[in-house]
């Protein structure tokens, strides 16, 4: 990208002004990804709780004391907390590459 300066405007005010226009956009990024994975974690959570009260429901006959229904239970809750996990990772990979594309952005602006 070849630079196009402003009349009256010097290289360092230049690119200054378009370091400071990558922060803001890239902060619009990564605001636009929390919201996003906020509702896909949101949604996914219930998707998740929905469908293992249904399988719960369908198990409970077969289940024949308490300790099985406890035990079932805590399977489904350690399985919903490794799948709402691993969306956790995925935001905090996604966030770290576009900071890091932010990061390698500014310093060749910066050369």
């Amino acid at each position: 990208m070849l630079p196009v300066f402003i009349p009256g405007q010097n290289k360092k005010q230049y690119y200054d002004n378009e370091i400071e226009n990558l922060a803001r956009h890239y902060k619009q990024i990564i605001d636009r990804l929390e919201q996003d994975y906020a509702h896909r974690l949101r949604d996914e959570a219930k998707r998740l709780k929905t469908q293992q009260a249904k399988e719960f429901s369908k198990q409970r006959q077969s289940l024949k004391d308490k300790k099985q229904e406890q035990e079932f239970i805590q399977k489904q809750q350690q399985e919903l907390n490794e799948r709402l996990q691993t969306i956790v990772q995925e935001r905090k990979t996604k966030i770290l590459s576009t900071d890091f594309e932010r990061l390698m952005r500014g310093q060749q602006l910066k050369r």
